[in-house]
């Protein structure tokens, strides 16, 4: 695991957290939002996935307009 420098641990929920803070400065009407919120499944997928996956490319072939 990884420390802050306060002496916490990133955890997946701080991630998810930290993750949604930073989108909810984005407007998700906007053609952006849409994007980011698309990256940030695809983001969430790899991340905290039980496994490796190789390529971020594979999951990424689900959200192609």
């Amino acid at each position: 695991s990884t420390k802050l420098a306060d002496g916490g641990t990133v955890t997946a929920n701080l991630v998810r957290q930290l993750t949604d803070e930073e989108l909810a400065k984005i407007p998700a009407a906007s053609e952006e939002g849409r994007r980011f919120n698309d990256a940030r499944a695809i983001f969430d997928e790899v991340s905290f996935a039980p496994q490796f996956v190789e390529f971020l490319t594979l999951p990424a072939y689900n959200y192609i307009d």
